[in-house]
């Protein structure tokens, strides 16, 4: 998508593109359309056409016009009582589609059908046109649409198309409707590797996890001309689905590929015998190497992943492959592991109108917002290369020869160590999008080996990872330790649920200057702060659905600080927008305070005493409600201090040293905040 618009170009190209267009027809059909003219009758309600016609009535199931962009009844489809259809220009009879299988999607409810070329069928609705395949929008202006129509009206209607001494070169396309619409086959041609973009890092946008795809998974080769898989060639569908699959099975669900199709496992045995090269096995479940982020990717064998990608997207023996073939690949791929109802795969293309054009930037770019990696596709006639891509950022790029500014895509070319790529957004003219939908339930595995880091794994799908919180219905409060930066990461992404809908508290603890951000599954932002906790900590309340997952960022403020942070999170009876506005006693030697205890809810109060010295905290409840009690020092990372029944008849108790002026926090709670409800005291003296 270039900045300066070429559309005026386009628009001028449009007469000469056309006479091309219809010209290969005629070439190409002569002989089906002296078949067609022998077998057709239209019956009388053709008879105003200065031309008759003799049509055999039988062979006709049904007829009606169709509409040129200016609304004139310039074109008849027909179809067939065997299968098969014809569109004819109205007043020539020059045939101008036609297929002995295929029909059109042309239900009788829809009104009035704009024909706009081979391949490209619209509905009117305020005035826009829709693509009657995609249900997309068709970007073109009323003054657009009248020029085209004046000009495809001269070359069908008014000239008669003139069939002899056409210069007609290379081999002329089927203009069959499945062939034009979804057939066009990338093969991944030669390209120069060496003349690659490179993007900016740190500028634009690209999705959390982009460090996969910037460690260079292994994958397939990815060159035409050579033999792989069930005799093919130019295999760059392939190669992009095995990169997008991988990703999706690594980072989200980890029932998409087996075993058997991971690095570690050996054939003979039928089992993993390299760990440390599997995700699922290796020591650190956060792991990124090109092993344990790869598929296998032997050219050939029942194992290997590549070669599996190639036998469900690909023919034997053919070279290169469709959209529409990726796009069907990877669906009937996933519907071997996962239910339907566990993903979608969605594919858009275009090919002309008013010359060749771009598909839209914001239908690629909101799928890398939703952190989302996408298939690309990249097309010749555009400026590209007939190919496929994976995508997981876009910036803007201004050419060094002052080209201009164009905004582009991040991509992972296909080719081994060519991970991240720029490409302009206006050579592509299609992609395949891919959404998993699984909602992870992580459990506690226990320490990671020679770290200081906790593993979760998801009971459902595998999946593990060391940034997990999933808040039982019970829990008071929970924290985890943060520790920046980790696998190249300026950031970490908590991956968090709740069994409990309501109010949360979020907050972080420690010396670190430190943002926070939460996010929907799709990265949509609902909360941020940056220094309204404890210090330069920060805070928020955010009212959460029940087992609705949400990503949490903690980030660093300055981009080369390193260390680590305290998140806490707890259930708190009241929302606050900053650590002040929590309620402060002043505590000098003994003080007292009553609260109502709420069902699935705590209380958190701030204490800063007078004088330093040894105090103990208790509970006390005149309702015997059993209390709990959590004390956490803000200025620190260290574990917070917690007790259940430690002062007697099901009250806790906590001893510890305060320093004057400092300030403290504290969670107070009945043991089971989702059955008990009545008055609860805190009581705090000096020891």
């Amino acid at each position: 998508m270039k900045k300066n618009s070429n559309c005026k170009f386009k628009i001028l190209c449009v007469s000469i593109f056309i006479i091309f267009l219809i010209n290969c027809l005629f070439i190409c059909f002569p002989k089906i359309k002296a078949e067609a003219d022998n077998a057709i009758k239209i019956e009388s309600d053709l008879a105003h056409q200065n031309k008759e016609v003799a049509l055999e009535q039988n062979q006709v199931s049904s007829y009606r016009y169709l509409y040129n962009l200016d609304n004139s009844a310039d074109y008849i489809y027909i179809e067939f009582i065997d299968g098969g259809y014809a569109i004819y220009a109205q007043k020539t009879m020059e045939i101008l589609e036609y297929s002995l299988q295929w029909q059109l999607p042309f239900d009788n409810n829809i009104g009035s059908i704009y024909y706009a070329g081979p391949s490209n069928y619209y509905k009117k609705e305020d005035n826009k046109f829709y693509d009657l395949v995609s249900g997309k929008i068709v970007s073109i202006s009323i003054e657009q649409s009248l020029d085209y129509a004046s000009k495809i009206r001269k070359v069908v209607v008014e000239d008669k198309i003139k069939k002899n001494n056409l210069n007609i070169y290379g081999e002329t396309e089927s203009f069959n409707f499945i062939e034009k619409k979804y057939n066009l086959k990338k093969k991944s041609p030669n390209i120069d590797t060496g003349n690659m973009i490179v993007p900016t890092m740190g500028l634009g946008k690209m999705i959390s996890n982009a460090q996969y795809f910037l460690t260079n998974p292994f994958h397939g080769e990815n060159v035409d001309g050579n033999t792989y898989g069930n005799g093919n060639s130019g295999t760059c569908g392939a190669v992009a689905a095995q990169i997008i699959l991988g990703y999706n099975n690594y980072c989200v669900n980890r029932k998409i590929i087996p075993d058997k199709y991971l690095y570690g496992y050996d054939d003979s045995k039928d089992l993993v015998v390299n760990t440390e090269r599997n995700p699922n096995y290796c020591s650190d479940p956060m792991s990124m190497t090109r092993w344990t982020l790869g598929t296998r990717s032997e050219a050939t064998g029942v194992n290997s992943f590549y070669n599996e990608m190639i036998s469900s997207i690909m023919k034997p023996n053919t070279s290169g492959a469709s959209i529409y073939e990726v796009k069907k690949g990877i669906s009937e791929y996933l519907g071997r592991y996962l239910n339907s109802n566990e993903y979608t795969v969605a594919y858009d293309f275009r090919t002309w109108l008013l010359g060749w054009y771009p598909i839209s930037f914001k239908s690629i770019s909101s799928e890398i917002d939703a952190n989302r990696p996408i298939i690309i596709s990249t097309n010749s006639n555009l400026g590209g290369q007939d190919h496929f891509v994976v995508g997981y950022g876009y910036q803007d790029y201004t050419y060094s020869n002052n080209g201009g500014t164009y905004s582009g895509y991040i991509v992972h070319y296909g080719w081994n160590n060519h991970n991240n790529v720029w490409i302009n957004s206006s050579w592509c003219d299609g992609y395949v999008s891919l959404k998993i939908k699984h909602t992870h339930n992580y459990n506690t595995v226990g320490s990671i080996a020679s770290t200081d880091r906790i593993e979760y794994k998801c009971v459902d799908c595998g999946h593990r990872t060391d940034a997990a919180i999933n808040m039982r219905a019970n829990e008071r409060y929970v924290e985890r330790i943060a520790k920046l930066p980790q696998n190249n990461y300026k950031y970490i992404d908590y991956y968090v649920t709740f069994e409990n809908s309501g109010n949360k508290l979020f907050q972080t603890f420690g010396p670190q200057d430190v943002e926070m951000y939460l996010y929907n599954i799709e990265y949509k932002q609902l909360a941020y702060n940056d220094d309204a906790g404890y210090k330069v900590n920060s805070l928020f309340s955010y009212n959460v659905d029940a087992n609705m997952p949400y990503i949490l960022r903690i980030k660093l403020y300055y981009a080369n600080a390193t260390g680590d942070i305290k998140i806490g999170i707890t259930p708190s009876d009241a929302a606050y927008s900053k650590y002040e506005d929590i309620w402060h006693g002043e505590l000098q030697n003994n003080m007292g305070f009553e609260w109502t205890a709420k069902l699935n809810t705590t209380k958190v109060i701030c204490l800063t005493p007078t004088y330093s010295g040894r105090y103990v905290l208790h509970t006390f409840s005149t309702d015997y409600l059993d209390g709990y009690l959590y004390f956490i020092d803000p200025a620190t990372t260290n574990e917070c201090i917690f007790d259940d029944d430690g002062y007697g008849d099901l009250q806790a108790r906590i001893e510890v040293d305060l320093i004057a002026d400092k300030r403290y926090f504290i969670v107070i709670s009945t043991y089971n905040i989702t059955m008990a409800s009545g008055n609860l005291r805190l009581l705090v003296g000096r020891s």
